[in-house]
């Protein structure tokens, strides 16, 4: 098994503020347990840029590129001993502002889009958000907290002029425990939005949560999420689109509670592989897929493919029958619009395969081992005999191509030598069919845990490169 990592190895709990705006600079404090005293910080990103205040212990100026790439990237801390478990750290487009203090916010009309950086520091703690808004314009907000691994279930309550409620979220569909409201405006007035939480894992007394790790992210503007689709597209119409296949189609669910109808010709036995892609191309769909035969009958539905992991449909399906088949995709909440967008492909399946291994710090000492379990999946008749095997390993570090039983195991045994140097990098692992040329080798994801939230629920679930450290002495 790989080398247990001692007390000295960093243990990061949460950044504050959890992301910031391309192009700028901010200060990020960490919480956890790091020494000695400055950490080195290892990003996905080069061109973001943790620089350790040197006078203020558990404090970085982070410096973010003009062109990196909007979205969330994994932060390493690492010291000799080892790295810590992977943080999330968000970049993003719109401006970025904190919230401290339980003094209302406020945001000027102007101020829209915005990100407030916040933490529920106490029990009980309700944030507010004030703000103007005129007849029929829009608000959209969106929290990111549990996505973050915070120990939040966020709720948004969002009061009118007069105080009263007028809207309510607390899951929303996309982002686990995560809410997002979308109100449009009957009235001109001063609007106030709270943002809450109870405490996750739930705890037995009911009540708001806060704490030093209760961070979250709230996005505010007044413009739905569009997502741009590239040819082709869905014929509007009711009648179903006939599709040649391999078939990739970019549709919307608009107006609300429509659906979407696909037909293919299938000979009995044929299989087929179908998805629809919602999450996957940041949409809030929660797709649903009917198969109905050429009289209408329903022989297959399908939701999510893991109510935990995935929010998306995937499907594999052989016809019963010599025929023409209806495919038919909806929003299980009947909910429509430009950001209710989806992919969906039909095709017939090619083999395949994945493997993942648990896991994203390891550790060796000089003349020592490290074992790394993979668990690989074939697919659609991948046959053959394959192997393990790793890449980028330091200097002084070797690590030999191992086989992968019937169960689709492997045990890949890292070996320092004696006077292997210290090191601390990234590396890789690849699954391939014995013997194949390297551009045929699969990477092997490394899955990412949460301390606090549910396998798969984190904005980033795996990753292809894990963290190797080689430390000095034995």
């Amino acid at each position: 098994m790989a080398l247990p990592l001692h007390a000295a190895v960093p243990k990061i709990d949460s950044l504050f503020p959890a992301g910031a705006q391309r192009g700028t600079e901010c200060k990020v404090a960490v919480l956890g347990t790091f020494e000695p005293w400055p950490l080195s910080v290892a990003c996905d990103e080069a061109d973001i840029l943790f620089v350790p205040d040197e006078k203020e212990k558990g404090s970085y100026h982070v410096r973010i590129g003009e062109n990196v790439p909007p979205g969330p990237y994994l932060v390493r801390f690492v010291n000799a001993e080892g790295a810590s478990e992977p943080r999330i750290f968000v970049v993003g487009t719109a401006p970025e502002r904190l919230q401290s203090g339980s003094e209302t916010m406020e945001i000027a009309l102007a101020g829209f889009p915005v990100t407030v950086n916040g933490k529920l520091e106490s029990s009980g703690e309700v944030d507010r958000f004030a703000f103007d808004l005129q007849p029929g314009q829009t608000l959209v907000a969106e929290v990111a907290a549990y996505v973050l691994d915070s120990p939040l279930d966020p709720l948004l309550h969002l009061r009118g002029p007069r105080g009263e409620q007028l809207a309510f979220n607390h899951d929303a569909t996309r982002a686990g425990l995560d809410p997002r409201l979308v109100f449009t405006a009957p009235t001109a007035g001063r609007y106030e939005l709270h943002l809450s939480a109870f405490a996750y894992p739930p705890q037995a007394n009911i009540q708001f949560t806060g704490g030093a790790t209760a961070i979250y992210r709230l996005s505010l503007g007044h413009d739905p999420p569009v997502i741009a689709m590239p040819p082709p597209l869905e014929i509007e119409g009711e009648e179903p689109q006939l599709l040649t296949l391999p078939a990739t189609i970019h549709g919307r669910i608009d107006p609300p509670g429509d659906t979407d109808r696909f037909r293919f010709e299938a000979r009995k036995g044929e299989v087929f592989h179908l998805e629809v892609l919602a999450d996957a191309i940041g949409s809030w769909m929660d797709p649903v897929l009917v198969l109905e035969d050429a009289e209408g009958k329903e022989l297959k539905r399908q939701d999510d493919i893991d109510s935990k992991a995935e929010l998306d449909v995937t499907l594999d399906w052989s016809a019963p029958a010599d025929g023409t088949f209806t495919v038919k995709v909806s929003d299980l909440n009947g909910a429509g619009g430009h950001g209710i967008a989806y992919r969906f492909l039909l095709a017939k399946p090619m083999p395949s395969l994945t493997a993942t291994a648990t896991g994203t710090a390891y550790a060796i000492k000089p003349g020592g081992k490290a074992e790394i379990a993979v668990r690989i999946e074939r697919r659609h008749g991948f046959a053959g005999e394959l192997e393990v095997g790793a890449a980028s390993l330091p200097s002084g570090i070797t690590a030999a191509p191992v086989g992968v039983t019937e169960k689709g195991e492997a045990k890949l045994i890292l070996e320092a030598a004696a006077d292997a140097p210290p090191a601390g990098v990234p590396f890789t692992l690849w699954v391939s069919a014995k013997g194949a040329p390297e551009d045929e080798r699969v990477p092997c994801r490394f899955e990412i845990r949460g301390a606090t939230t549910d396998p798969g629920d984190l904005l980033v679930n795996a990753s292809e490169r894990a963290w190797l450290t080689v430390m000095g002495g034995k």
